[in-house]
């Protein structure tokens, strides 16, 4: 009896015990902060560097046969961009200058060979110097880009970066005709272009694309009734020609000087306008759009109006991913054209922001 009591009188002792020790177990954690830290550290996994990735053209050398070093601005844009655009991806550029020789330029590719460059690119001049160079470098396994100049071969081994003729050639037409109607009522009277006769089909096509928007447009325009000058980058010859037209058409008011060889050719048609009086008379288009040219661009009550833009300060930015194919055995395409455009002074900004211009003289 006793020790039933004594169990008795246990079990709501127990019971308290239980329950309480099911209401700490049930009691919401401290949300504290501790103050003190962690006696160790949390245990890292290491993990391994990335590989990095590898440089293509770390250490190749470029050989770059420029067209001309002095007297050519579009030439000097183009191998600042080489220059800079292959220098930050780990190759060295080799240039030599070309001298817009034929001759000085087969001996500068001898040089490139001996020197074993990794790729050849030739701005090279016209009357067989692409195809001379081409040869040269594959003879020793050295591959060849050229710069608007396509060699006249059959191979696959080459490939080619520049101006698309046939292109450049319709967009200037179609811009001389836009300009006749919107100006001169439509009505065009004469046309005097400079030309290289020498220039491979592509290349012609700069001149035979023109011809071919004028002559749909007004059928006395063929490619012998313009009048041409052979014309490379000579400024004074084009000068007199160019005035010579002018005062070989005196009563006319719709003349057209068109420049595809270089925007020379557009500076000379401007500055023989301007010493005749004729500039209400002359519209002039340009190629290439290059330094030299955009400041007069800028100037819209030049006689010269308009260029085709090449862009000469992207050409190493755009022969990258060529060359970097080529060096890799990357699939890639032979020919690669730039997409023209015509610039003018009012969308010369949008292609130029960062140019700024003297004001044009009153």
């Amino acid at each position: 009896m006793n020790g039933d009591t004594r169990t008795a009188n246990r079990r709501p002792a127990v019971l308290g015990a239980m329950l309480l020790l099911l209401a700490a177990c049930a009691a919401p954690a401290a949300t504290s902060t501790p103050t003190t830290a962690p006696t160790t550290a949390p245990t890292t996994v290491a993990t391994a560097a990335p590989t990095p990735t590898p440089n293509p053209l770390a250490g190749k050398t470029i050989g770059f046969a420029q067209l001309l070093r002095a007297g050519c601005d579009f030439c000097a844009e183009v191998e600042k961009n080489i220059n800079k655009v292959f220098t930050d991806a780990g190759a060295t550029v080799f240039t030599l200058d070309n001298e817009f020789n034929v001759d000085k330029t087969l001996a500068n590719v001898d040089v490139m060979v001996s020197k074993k460059i990794d790729v050849l690119l030739c701005f090279c001049p016209p009357g067989g110097s692409v195809e001379g160079s081409l040869a040269k470098v594959r003879a020793a396994g050295i591959p060849y880009i050229g710069i608007d100049g396509i060699p006249q071969d059959n191979g696959t081994d080459w490939t080619y970066f520049g101006a698309n003729g046939d292109d450049s050639g319709q967009k200037s037409g179609q811009w001389v005709v836009n300009y006749a109607n919107a100006n001169w009522g439509g009505k065009i009277d004469a046309i005097i272009m400079t030309w290289a006769p020498e220039w491979e089909p592509t290349t012609m096509g700069r001149v035979t694309g023109f011809v071919t928007v004028l002559n749909a447009y007004d059928p006395k325009f063929t490619l012998d009734s313009i009048t041409k000058v052979d014309a490379k980058l000579e400024y004074e010859k084009v000068l007199l020609a160019f005035q010579a037209f002018l005062n070989a058409h005196p009563g006319e008011h719709g003349l057209v000087m068109y420049g595809p060889t270089s925007d020379v050719h557009g500076l000379a048609a401007a500055a023989a306008a301007r010493a005749l009086g004729r500039e209400a008379d002359v519209v002039a288009l340009s190629h290439g759009a290059d330094a030299q040219v955009r400041a007069e661009l800028s100037n819209c009550e030049s006689p010269l109006k308009a260029s085709l833009a090449y862009f000469p300060d992207r050409y190493g930015e755009f022969l990258l991913p060529i060359v970097t194919a080529v060096l890799t055995g990357a699939p890639h395409q032979q020919l690669n054209f730039t997409d023209h455009q015509v610039v003018d002074c009012k969308n010369l900004k949008q292609f130029y922001p960062n140019d700024v211009y003297p004001s044009p003289a009153p």
